[in-house]
């Protein structure tokens, strides 16, 4: 009668591991197809009925403080006037900066357009000083806020005016009528 008992203890054991095993495929597949559908399926329709741009997500620089990528403005325009007011526009993505006194624990994501007052306004800016300058100048200022600061509406019009200030006195000159933020996220 031990036997029995310890025969059946044996089988109760065997078979809980042996229905586990769907359970575990179940586990793995359906995140993974949430994850897929929601990648390849339901962002490219979101964006294609928003009329947004796909842009190349591998591009993302990751740095301590801060991470800059610019990106110049797409050249599709077939008329002359989209084609004069493109050559004032350089967009500016990305730029990633530590909010002030949070010790690195908050972050500010912006990406931001530029608009020139001419057509020599792209020129102006193509060298590389010109531009380290110009990232410097923006993470300078955009670092200057706080939590407090970017919890308010007119920041984003307050950075924008000091950004087109100290830019234009960077590059010595009135290069730059207004700034445009694209993206403003506090994380």
């Amino acid at each position: 009668m031990a036997d029995k008992a310890s025969e059946n203890e044996k089988e109760e054991t065997k078979k809980p591991a042996g229905s586990m095993l769907p359970i575990i495929i179940m586990l793995v597949a359906m995140p993974l197809t949430a994850w897929l559908a929601t990648q390849f399926i339901i962002v490219p329709q979101i964006k294609k009925n928003l009329g947004l741009e796909t842009q190349d997500d591998g591009k993302k620089g990751d740095h301590a403080s801060s991470s800059h990528e610019s990106d110049e403005d797409k050249k599709d325009s077939d008329d002359a006037g989209g084609k004069t007011a493109e050559e004032n526009v350089l967009s500016v993505n990305k730029v990633r900066v530590n909010v002030k006194n949070t010790n690195g624990s908050r972050f500010l994501y912006v990406s931001y357009l530029m608009k020139g007052k001419d057509t020599k306004f792209k020129t102006v800016i193509e060298s590389e000083e010109k531009k380290a300058m110009i990232r410097n100048t923006a993470l300078g200022i955009l670092m200057s806020f706080d939590i407090v600061d970017l919890g308010q509406r007119e920041t984003k019009d307050r950075a924008a005016t000091q950004m087109v200030a100290a830019f234009n006195d960077a590059l010595r000159g009135d290069f730059i009528e207004e700034i445009f933020f694209t993206e403003w996220t506090v994380q």
